[in-house]
């Protein structure tokens, strides 16, 4: 398989902490010292999901997709946070500043 390599610091503003492939290799996820997680669909320069905005009080220090990619397990500071998701990958060009994808601790 080709994978194409982006800079992990792409919407991050402080270093990458974490790295995560999803089983199904059609996402991986990235966690910043910024106290924000993106999600990433395999081959775009965007990511499909972006969770930040002080939902963290701590940098994510650990972050991974979990049990059969349904769960999102992140590490802030001494708490672990359990997230479902949902990845939308349909475009539409006149509403590309809207997030589709979701996310629910």
């Amino acid at each position: 398989a080709h994978l194409s390599f982006l800079p992990l610091n792409i919407g991050h503003d402080k270093p990458v902490s974490s790295v995560s492939w999803s089983l199904s290799r059609k996402w991986w996820l990235s966690a910043s010292e910024d106290r924000s997680v993106r999600i990433w669909t395999n081959g775009s320069s965007e990511p499909a999901i972006i969770m930040g905005d002080n939902m963290f009080s701590k940098p994510i220090r650990g972050a991974q997709f979990y049990y059969l990619d349904k769960f999102l397990l992140l590490a802030s500071g001494p708490v672990l946070h359990l997230y479902l998701y949902d990845v939308d990958t349909t475009r539409d060009d006149i509403k590309t500043y809207k997030q589709r994808s979701v996310f629910k601790l």
